[in-house]
């Protein structure tokens, strides 16, 4: 799957200025691996938890989840700003921290996630929709299905359309 491990040794900084994260419209695709001791994330009830938790985190912090998928070990997600009130890192830390709560109250330990996690600023619109099929074709990309609308742990909200 993922490699193992926080991302470390960089000699710039691997964020954008903050402001990047509250522009309204703004979308940012985003990965989260979980901590190689975590258990499988798709099992026990562990789903719901998750992603009740991403969804009630990007209300919260006025942002909206536009496509997901949780595959046992990280979960991508596609996120956009939807007013000047919105903000994607809040949003990213109160999910990881309420998550993580859920989460070990199931039985989980702590920390459930690695530290740092992946984005990418979508720009256009091709990006958009290269991104939205990223994220839809990861199951079949690990082998855990043939065609990603079996996947039950992925937005089926529009599927999109391949790239090209």
């Amino acid at each position: 799957m993922l490699p193992e491990g926080d991302v470390t040794g960089r000699s710039k900084p691997h964020r954008l200025p903050d402001e990047a994260y509250r522009t309204p419209g703004q979308a940012v695709g985003v990965t989260i691996r979980a901590r190689p001791s975590t258990p499988s994330l798709i099992a026990n009830g562990r789903p719901a938890l998750i992603l009740d938790a991403l969804y009630n985190a990007a209300e919260l912090k006025r942002c909206a989840v536009i496509a997901h998928c949780l595959l046992p070990d990280h979960l991508h997600f596609l996120m956009c700003v939807l007013d000047e009130d919105g903000h994607i890192l809040k949003a990213i830390k109160s999910f990881k921290q309420y998550s993580a709560r859920c989460l070990h109250d199931s039985g989980v330990r702590r920390p459930a996630w690695v530290r740092d996690f992946w984005d990418r600023h979508v720009r256009e619109h091709e990006d958009h929709v290269n991104v939205k099929w990223y994220i839809a074709r990861n199951p079949v990309h690990h082998g855990l299905c043939d065609d990603p609308r079996e996947w039950p742990f992925t937005a089926r909200n529009g599927w999109p359309e391949p790239p090209g």
